[in-house]
């Protein structure tokens, strides 16, 4: 089965805001604190909104 772009880069947003929740939830169960700004961060990045650097 082929995959439009659009698809496919929905199922790649999909799949990172899902890791971004596991890891904000095991940062929880934990029983650490993610700090309101740094919980943000890592949505924003999970949604595309903020782009890591790419190290040129």
């Amino acid at each position: 089965m082929l995959l439009s772009a659009d698809r496919y880069a929905q199922l790649l947003a999909d799949e990172r805001r899902a890791a971004v929740a596991g890891a904000i939830g095991s940062t929880r169960a934990e029983g650490l604190e993610l700090i309101e700004l740094g919980e943000s961060v890592m949505r924003d990045v999970a949604d595309g909104h903020v782009r890591p650097p790419t190290g040129t």
